[in-house]
C-alpha cells in the first residue's frame, strides 16, 4: 500500500483517480446496509 502523501493531490485528475474507487467501495457498502435495514434518505429541503 502506498501512502496518500506519496501523491501530488493538488492535481485534480490524480486526486479523482485515487478517490473514485474508494468512494465506489464505500457507496456499495452503504447501499447494501440501506437495503438490509430499509433506510431511506430524508426528503429534500428544496
Amino acid at each position: 500500500m502506498i501512502a496518500m502523501a506519496a501523491y501530488d493531490l493538488s492535481d485534480v485528475d490524480t486526486y479523482c483517480d485515487i478517490k473514485d474507487p474508494v468512494f465506489d467501495v464505500i457507496m456499495a457498502g452503504a447501499a447494501q446496509w440501506a437495503a438490509r435495514t430499509g433506510w431511506m434518505p430524508p426528503a429534500a429541503d428544496a
